[in-house]
C-alpha cells in the first residue's frame, strides 16, 4: 500500500504542478489533496514500521519461550473465559 500511496502522491503533485501552471492554483498555496497523499505515505511508513517490530518482538518471545515447561497452559472455560491451569506430575 505505501507503494501505492507513494504513487497517488505523485499524481496529486502533477495535478497541483499542472493546476499552477494554469493559473487556478494561486503561487505558494498547496493542494489539499498533496497534504493528504503525504499524510497518508506518513501512515502507512509508521504502520509498517510497527508491524515490523511488532514481528521481530513475537518472534523474540517464541524462540524464548520455546522450552518454556509444558505443564502451565491457558484453558478455554465453558463460559468464554480463560482458565491458567498448572499441573505439576507427582513423583
Amino acid at each position: 500500500m505505501w507503494i501505492v500511496t507513494h504513487r497517488r502522491l505523485q499524481e496529486a503533485r502533477r495535478l497541483e504542478h499542472d493546476l499552477r501552471t494554469r493559473g487556478e492554483l494561486p503561487e505558494g498555496e498547496r493542494l489539499g489533496l498533496v497534504r493528504a497523499r503525504r499524510d497518508q505515505r506518513e501512515d502507512w511508513a509508521a504502520f509498517t514500521l510497527f508491524v515490523a517490530v511488532f514481528s521481530g518482538l513475537d518472534a523474540y518471545v517464541s524462540a524464548y519461550l520455546a522450552d518454556f515447561d509444558r505443564h502451565v497452559r491457558l484453558a478455554p472455560t465453558d463460559d468464554g473465559g480463560l482458565r491458567l491451569e498448572w499441573r505439576q506430575p507427582l513423583p
